[in-house]
């Protein structure tokens, strides 16, 4: 990586639960040859990191097809940033990597933009250093452009402070115009938060050559792009590899030879932090359009895990411990379905205009017993009301008191109040979202860059 100048990777998944000390120390004394920022004051080197906060393919990411914001995926962000946070040479984190990848699923970017609201307040909460939370989306045509305007749109409390697209158009030896950078470039001339390509690389012609590079990094582009992060460094099946790894030893792929080439041939300008001088402002929130985009600018609640505990010990019907996934799922139909209960309480809807339940970050088993229990106390209390097929069971019921029952009075008996509280700032005065590192996000420019995947805790990379 320091023969090619890496200034920057990008991890999809750490193991929060392990000691990430010695790796990201290692890519802070990389020690690269050129800096970011043109100022005296500020001589950063090494390699920074982007990391995503969520855990692919678990239940702690945002599912695009059944989109929630729950207590249990929020605890996974705060954990990543708390292992994170003390690292200077982290420079943001991603709360979400394509969650909305086509017209059909454009409501769960309102997860995504609730998921950067309380990551970044929680970050201040902390009193941690102002790390950025951004996005990568997919380069989709038709949600393209609003998808950009939705997470760049005011509040700035929930805005993203970067913006990351996984650019694939260049393949083979395109031009400048005939790829579709042109375009790109026209498009987002006028974009508010720092852009860039979060991955990029197309491997349908091959062996790669990254010609794009160049465009990359000269002008027009550098007056938009802040570079961007070439996919992947190890190879896998799907032979977008630098380099390939078998056991201890890491061998240089051609892939790796084409771009230390097209890099060593780059000389992007750099902007001065003291003559950077942004005029940009906030695009308008996208108008909901049929076939285009639906997402509402009204996002889900705080995940608040005091109101979730609270619940069962308020409950005289809940459903039995450890019942299987697929029984919850029936029951959750057939209570809010043949049986008629309203659901508005637990349900979460990021469609325009959006609805959310006041429980609907709760788990599974919480929304469940909080239905079962409606149903219960509807039904007055009859003792075949809380049987749901030999799954639920009565109990005697606690009275709430102090802050359970300010919360649940918040939440009201139908589940749709507004619960507050659920984080508190830190006394600290936090910095500008887009600031922290040496110099602001504005000034960094990702001269070069990689993914590369956290395995087993520990980043596989040669320095």
């Amino acid at each position: 990586m320091q023969a090619l100048g890496i200034n920057v990777i990008r991890t999809y998944a750490i193991d929060t639960s392990k000691d990430h000390s010695a790796c990201i120390t290692a890519f802070a004394n990389a020690g690269i040859n050129f800096p970011f920022v043109n100022s005296s004051s500020h001589v950063p080197t090494g390699i920074y990191i982007i990391s995503d906060l969520s855990s692919p393919g678990e239940s702690t990411n945002i599912d695009r097809n059944n989109p929630e914001w729950t207590v249990d995926i929020f605890a996974r962000y705060q954990s990543v940033v708390d292992v994170f946070a003390q690292y200077p040479n982290v420079l943001g984190f991603f709360a979400g990597n394509e969650v909305t990848n086509n017209n059909s699923n454009t409501q769960a970017s309102a997860f995504v933009k609730a998921a950067i609201r309380d990551t970044k307040a929680y970050i201040a909460s902390k009193n941690y250093r102002a790390i950025p939370v951004g996005y990568s989306a997919n380069d989709d045509s038709v949600t393209r452009e609003p998808e950009a305007e939705y997470f760049a749109c005011a509040p700035s409390a929930a805005s993203a402070d970067f913006y990351g697209i996984n650019m694939y158009e260049w393949c083979g030896n395109a031009t400048y115009q005939s790829s579709g950078y042109e375009a790109r470039t026209e498009q987002f001339a006028n974009f508010s938060i720092p852009i860039f390509f979060s991955e990029y690389g197309c491997n349908t012609v091959q062996p790669r050559t990254f010609s794009e590079v160049q465009a990359l990094y000269s002008s027009p582009m550098t007056d938009v792009w802040s570079g961007g992060i070439v996919y992947e460094w190890f190879q896998e099946t799907n032979d977008y590899g630098l380099v390939a790894q078998s056991g201890s030893t890491v061998s240089l792929l051609p892939d790796y030879t084409a771009l230390s080439k097209q890099l060593a041939e780059i000389s992007p300008t750099r902007v001065s932090e003291s003559s950077y001088n942004p005029s940009n402002s906030a695009p308008p929130c996208p108008s909901p359009t049929a076939d285009v985009w639906d997402a509402a600018v009204s996002l889900p609640p705080t995940p608040n895990k005091d109101l979730c505990s609270c619940v069962p010990s308020s409950l005289q019907c809940v459903a039995k411990p450890n019942l299987p996934a697929q029984n919850v799922s029936s029951l959750f139909g057939t209570i809010c379905g043949s049986l008629g209960v309203d659901c508005s309480g637990i349900n979460a809807n990021g469609t325009y205009p959006g609805q959310y339940g006041a429980f609907s970050p709760c788990d599974a088993t919480v929304k469940l017993s909080w239905l079962m229990n409606k149903y219960y106390l509807a039904k007055n209390k009859d003792a075949g009301a809380c049987d749901f097929a030999g799954q639920a069971t009565t109990q005697s019921a606690q009275s709430p008191s102090g802050t359970c029952a300010t919360l649940l009075n918040e939440a009201g008996s139908e589940g749709t109040g507004t619960v507050t509280g659920s984080l508190t700032a830190g006394s600290g005065s936090a910095k500008s979202a887009a600031s922290g590192l040496y110099g602001t996000w504005d000034d960094f420019r990702i001269m070069s860059a990689v993914v590369v995947a956290f395995l087993g805790g520990v980043a596989h990379v040669v320095i």
